[in-house]
């Protein structure tokens, strides 16, 4: 699919759930591997628009409550979960 301004529509809901799955499930469905999505998690790597297209396609196909996930809500949410757990650990 071809991502555009006019194309891409950005849903805080699938946001919402894509931060609110497990860790483990978002592993599992996704097909990489638990220290990768560490590094993305933390904020050692980030991933590619690529990977985040594979994402996108992948997690919408698995889990039926992501349909239209699209690349820019996985990096919304996988920057919103680094800065939420920066601030617990500033806060610890």
């Amino acid at each position: 699919m071809q991502y555009t301004p006019e194309t891409l529509e950005f849903s805080r809901k699938r946001v919402n759930l894509f931060m609110s799955m497990r860790f483990k499930d978002k592993v599992r469905l996704s097909g990489f591997s638990p220290p990768t999505w560490a590094r993305w998690l933390n904020g050692e790597r980030h991933p590619s628009t690529a990977t985040l297209e594979q994402l996108a396609e992948s997690l919408s196909v698995e889990d039926p409550l992501l349909d239209g996930l699209n690349p820019m809500e996985i990096l919304a949410g996988i920057l919103i979960i680094r800065d939420r757990t920066r601030e617990k650990r500033k806060a610890a």
